[in-house]
């Protein structure tokens, strides 16, 4: 199993206050079509969402992706939640986190941290490219994750 660390704002929607409702989550289906291909690759989230909203109602912001959709990290700083959630999890093979706020992470780094413009999140090509390409030789290696 491959995870993706999935903020909201500013990956899956831009992160302004005046967004109209259909504007949020707006990127989605570009994460869904990377994935399709992709059956072994789920979805978690650490994104700021998980403390005002109900599993659920998470769910149902992932459109097409909720059958991808495992739940939500622990409470906590992002980054330290994320490695709880590996240390809980043991199955995952590989992950890669993507957010907008490189300075939540000192540990997650490299290949395991796509970091998106705060404007353009996941429709940016560099990002869609850099995920296609995680998606394509993740795991290779052959080796399990750890998450000291």
């Amino acid at each position: 199993m491959r995870l993706i660390f999935l903020d909201f704002d500013s990956v899956l929607h831009e992160a302004r206050g005046d967004l109209e409702e259909e504007q949020f989550f707006q990127w989605v289906p570009v994460l869904a079509k990377l994935i399709a291909p992709h059956p072994d690759v789920y979805v978690v989230v650490p994104s700021s969402w998980r403390h005002m909203h109900t599993p659920e109602e998470l769910r149902g912001f992932m459109h097409e992706l909720a059958g991808r959709y495992l739940g939500a990290v622990p409470p906590g700083p992002r980054e330290r939640s994320i490695r709880e959630y590996l240390r809980l999890v043991p199955q995952v093979r590989e992950y890669i986190a993507i957010d907008d706020a490189p300075e939540e992470f000192s540990r997650i780094r490299g290949r395991r941290l796509l970091v998106c413009d705060s404007r353009t999140g996941l429709s940016a090509p560099y990002v869609r490219q850099r995920l296609a390409e995680w998606l394509d030789g993740a795991g290779q290696e052959g080796r399990r994750v750890r998450a000291r």
